[in-house]
């Protein structure tokens, strides 16, 4: 032994060495104990084999399952811990009894010694095991040991005796022992909530006053709870640290997390136990190993039953102990946290068949029986919500509220409120919901427990989130936070951080919910919850999405999506299906994004979703009105009113808008002003001022085009009132600028007025030269504004007015103009009508120009005729402008090309055979002849 030696014999040398003696310590043989994954695989093959008698093979391919997730590392023991000692509570730890051993190893042994040579004061150890006790005996060292909790409140109120050099060694076993399984810690909440305070108190003095050395402890509890020990806290204050790892394995990130923390004063060195820790008692003194080895000659004689065996049988006893109802319950339990619902659901209904057989043969159900069908009928529920049946899951969950209610049980009652609740509003029955999940926080807070103080909350901050309540939602989750944390309990901080993730995107705060998301996938990974990481990982790669990062967000949702697959998460597929359509929506791929589009609305639709229904339809409302398919866009969003009114104000709330948007653009102007109305009534808070902002701001629009000044401005001014409020000035000079434009729409309207009914001509001039001076002005703040066929309108009636005034070359400028917005927007009449007005125009200066005999300045009017007559389908009228023009381009030009091609076209547009048709092809040889004269010539 080379590694950490000078460091090691130093802290040994003064009596300043602590040992930390991990799990692995007592694997080697004699002490053969189970390591803690094999002992759960015990624990969870116990509870199946007693639970078979009861629900058959169903509980055997649990049991194959949750082993299967040890094996790949997916199933954290003090987590499988934690679920089956929230529902047995203290009868859990009976079983934790029989992984013991009194058969100390060498490495046991050399600890011993250490002790005997007063280089180690104390030992600190997690193991519940006698072997270090059965060890010290054997070298007859004395030892005190400390594992009650007035143990410690009686050492630390006496730290002097961790540091005397003389007298018993202190063992602290900060786990607790197989003496008093109420001393035991295994569960992941029990690790979360850290030691009690004179535990902690010893451990810094030990931590401030000796070097540590760590013996078969992997530090897979730093990763649970990053200050496990106070090691990062008293980083600072410190000696250090020496931490074993076996030959050829890496240290655990979190433990080199440590070493770099501690710098110089933390080490990591390879080798094998015991032989590495042999290596260093003999460089202390020589005596240690020779006894070791004699002691080990004297004591080969194996154990009557191994310790596997013992546990095993152990574990065989405790499960018949428990009855096969309750066994068969916690494979369930133990299955779903592996994310095997329909397995799970498996077991569950197997049970209920039989508790509901006992029921048919018992003239009156034991309070028992009446719990345990409640608790079955509560986990059902939560398992077929799971995969999509919430119809199913509410009936189960009646079932078990009323079980709960007849044996006046408030806290399975509660449960099953706030389980219920969560379906009722899948179901769109939000109403319901809504008092289940206040009733329910209601009953958590009147019992102050704070793991469902922090269920009660997380699920009702969650429904706030859908019902973008942001800042509700915001509350309830960091409170969630707290009682979580309080309560050690891991998946209810994770749920309440994803719900901050979830605020966070919502709000545009990208980086934050990266950062947030990225933590929460961390420990959802850490405790093999599958479905939480796909959930995690599909909002993730959502904002990734949202950032341009398409082709790595695409990745990640796949990958979630195979997972949801894989466990039949068919509302989390839906889920990622939506996310994936919105993905390409963003990327540009209109096709794709409506595919995956309309299989997430498949599923909704398939697992009775209403509002995630009607969120579909209106994303694919938006799909189809960035392609500018406005009618089906619009139909779609109406049709998914019905699954939301009354249900969901958030999702009612978006398609509202998006019904007012399109309304106005495809001109329906009175049903977008209603749209418009229905968003404000909506608004959360009440009065929100950018809500009704936006809101008042499209009315006014609405009401513009309506022409109803007056309500307009009322509208726009309460806008503006909104976006001052909200420091706004974009907005506000919009609405401003609006305003402005009904005074100018209503200046002009006067003008014209008085164009048309003044008493003088001299008058009727002067106002109409004034509106004509006003109208460019307004048509530009019409189209500025986006209200398109007010600009139409206006374009005619400018046209009117620079026609009364003699300028026609203007007059048919802004006739044609109205007719391609009015095109635009489909209103052909009215299309038709302007260009009517146009051609009428110019036709009259055709025959005014010709009777004069000023031919070039008919050409361009007769070609403008032809275009505009060709618009509105006149070729008569179109074919005799193009003839006319052919011949006034022959009498004042040699542009024999351009008489051709006039008379041409002429003759394709008359009648075949006609008088006229003939008339024009003979001026399309003239010109032929003629250009073919003029080459000669030049030739």
């Amino acid at each position: 032994m080379t590694d950490g030696r000078a460091t090691l014999l130093a802290a040994a040398e003064s009596s300043r060495l602590v040992i930390f003696v991990g799990a692995g310590a007592s694997i080697g043989p004699p002490t053969n104990l189970p390591s803690w994954r094999d002992a759960n695989r015990i624990v969870i093959e116990a509870l199946a084999s007693t639970a078979q008698s009861v629900v058959g093979d169903h509980a055997t391919h649990a049991a194959k399952l949750i082993v299967a997730r040890h094996t790949q590392e997916k199933l954290p023991p003090e987590y499988q811990a934690q679920i089956l000692a929230e529902f047995l509570y203290e009868r859990y730890f009976e079983v934790l009894k029989y992984i013991d051993s009194d058969r100390p190893n060498a490495t046991h042994l050399a600890i011993a010694w250490l002790a005997r040579l007063g280089r180690v004061r104390a030992v600190i150890t997690t193991n519940f095991d006698r072997a270090l006790e059965s060890a010290f005996a054997a070298v007859d060292v004395p030892l005190d040991r400390h594992f009650q909790p007035e143990h410690f409140r009686a050492l630390a109120g006496d730290l002097k005796r961790l540091d005397r050099r003389k007298g018993a060694c202190q063992l602290l076993k900060l786990h607790g022992s197989v003496d008093d399984p109420h001393t035991l810690i295994d569960t992941l909440v029990q690790r979360k909530k850290g030691f009690a305070p004179p535990v902690l108190t010893c451990v810094q003095h030990l931590l401030q006053s000796s070097h540590w050395l760590f013996l078969g402890f992997s530090g897979l509890d730093l990763e649970a709870e990053p200050n496990y020990l106070a090691l990062n806290q008293e980083s600072e204050r410190a000696i250090g640290f020496t931490w074993f790892v076996r030959q050829g394995a890496e240290p655990r990130p979190a433990v080199v997390k440590l070493k770099n923390r501690y710098g110089d004063r933390g080490q990591i060195v390879h080798g094998e136990l015991p032989d590495w820790l042999l290596d260093f008692v003999s460089a202390v003194s020589p005596k240690p190993r020779a006894w070791i080895d004699d002691y080990a000659r004297r004591t080969t004689r194996a154990a009557a039953v191994s310790p596997t065996s013992a546990l095993e049988q152990g574990a065989a006893t405790w499960a018949r102990n428990l009855g096969p109802d309750i066994c068969a319950v916690s494979v369930a339990f133990v299955a779903a946290a592996c994310a095997e619902p329909t397995t799970a659901a498996a077991v569950v209904e197997a049970l209920l068949t039989q508790l509901d057989e006992k029921g048919a043969k018992t003239a009156v159900p034991t309070a028992d029986q009446l719990y345990m069908k409640a608790l079955a009928a509560n986990g059902l529920g939560i398992l077929l919500a799971g995969l999509g049946r919430h119809e199913d899951a509410v009936q189960w969950y009646t079932v078990a509220l009323d079980m709960a209610r007849e044996i006046g049980d408030p806290d399975t009652r509660d449960r099953c409120r706030g389980n219920l609740a969560a379906s009722l509003e899948t179901l769109g029955r939000v109403d319901e919901a809504r008092d289940m999940y206040e009733s329910a926080l209601a009953g958590y807070r009147t019992r102050g427990d704070p793991a469902m103080l922090a269920f009660g909350l997380t699920a009702l901050a969650s429904y706030f989130i859908r019902q973008r309540r942001l800042d509700e939602a915001r509350a309830h989750a960091e409170e969630a936070i707290k009682y979580a944390i309080e309560a050690g309990d891991e998946r209810f901080r994770g749920t309440a951080l994803s719900d901050l993730g979830m605020i966070a995107k919502l709000r545009h705060d990208y980086p934050r919910a990266l950062e947030i998301f990225a933590e929460v996938e961390t420990l959802f990974a850490r405790l093999g919850n599958d479905d939480g990481v796909a959930a995690t990982v599909g909002n993730r790669s959502e904002v990734l999405a949202a950032l341009g990062q398409f082709d790595e967000a695409e990745r990640m949702q796949l990958a979630a999506l195979a997972v949801n697959e894989r466990i039949q998460r068919r509302d989390n597929e839906a889920a990622t299906c939506l996310s994936l359509g919105e993905l390409n929506e963003l990327r540009g791929d209109a096709g794709v994004a409506e595919q995956w589009l309309m299989r997430a609305l498949d599923a909704f639709r398939s697992i009775k979703d209403p509002s995630n229904e009607a969120f579909t339809l209106f994303r694919l409302s938006r799909l189809k009105e960035s392609a500018g398919q406005f009618d089906e866009a619009l139909e779609l969003a109406e049709s998914a009113l019905p699954l939301v009114a009354q249900r969901n104000r958030a999702v009612t709330f978006e398609l509202w808008n998006k019904i007012g948007a399109i309304s106005l653009k495809v001109g329906q102007i009175e049903r977008g002003e209603h749209a418009f109305r229905q968003v404000i009534a909506l608004a959360h808070p009440p009065g929100d001022p950018k809500t009704v902002a936006i809101a008042s701001q499209n009315i006014g629009t609405a009401l513009l085009v309506q022409q109803r000044g007056d309500e307009a401005v009322d509208a726009f001014e309460q806008a503006a009132q909104n976006w001052q409020l909200l420091g706004d000035e974009t907005n506000l000079e919009y609405c401003r600028y609006c305003v402005s434009t009904i005074r100018l729409h209503e200046q002009v309207l006067v003008y014209s007025g008085t164009a048309r009914t003044a008493d003088t001509p001299e008058e009727q001039l002067a106002a109409a030269r004034t509106a004509d001076r006003i109208y460019p002005d307004l048509i530009e703040r019409y189209r500025s504004i986006g209200a398109v066929e007010m600009c139409a309108q206006f374009c005619i009636a400018a046209g009117s007015t620079a026609q009364f005034l003699g300028d026609d070359d203007r007059a048919v400028a802004l006739f044609r103009r109205a007719a391609t917005v009015f095109q635009q927007l489909g209103h052909r009449r009215k299309a038709g009508d302007a260009m009517e007005r146009a051609e009428d125009i110019l036709k009259s200066c055709m025959n005014s120009l010709l009777r004069d005999g000023r031919m070039n300045e008919a050409i361009p009017i007769l070609l403008q005729l032809a275009e505009v007559a060709e618009q509105l389908g006149d070729q008569e009228v179109c074919a005799t402008a193009n003839y006319n023009a052919a011949i006034c381009l022959a009498a004042t030009t040699r542009d024999y090309a351009g008489i051709r091609h006039l008379a041409t076209r002429a003759a394709e547009l008359f009648p075949p055979g006609s008088d006229d048709a003939a008339v024009a092809l003979r001026l399309v040889a003239h010109a032929d002849a003629e250009a073919e004269a003029e080459k000669a010539a030049g030739a």
